[in-house]
């Protein structure tokens, strides 16, 4: 039998040269280091963040997600590109 070998994944922030000027404002945000340490770091607090909130504020929610804790994940799938593609801000 084999041992099983954990793999992780990290990244770091993209250089200037690779991204276009438009989504600077958005990648100058994201702190140095680790980007998938920090995304996994800001997932857990946003999470726990939610799922403190009383039931009467979920209950007022208007967008139809499941559940509190799901909203990170049903955010980051909004900043998708589409017909404009990479050359700019997504269009409706």
């Amino acid at each position: 039998m084999s041992a099983v070998t954990e793999v992780t994944a990290s990244a770091t922030k993209p250089e200037k040269s690779e991204f276009l000027p438009y989504y600077e404002r958005y990648i100058g945000l994201v702190p140095d280091g680790d980007v998938l340490s920090t995304l996994t770091t800001q997932m857990a607090e946003t999470q726990a963040l939610l799922r403190g909130l009383p039931a009467s504020v979920a209950q007022r929610c208007a967008c139809r997600i499941a559940a509190w804790a799901d909203m990170p994940a049903a955010m980051s799938q909004t900043d998708r590109p589409t017909r404009a593609g990479a050359s700019g801000p997504p269009v409706s």
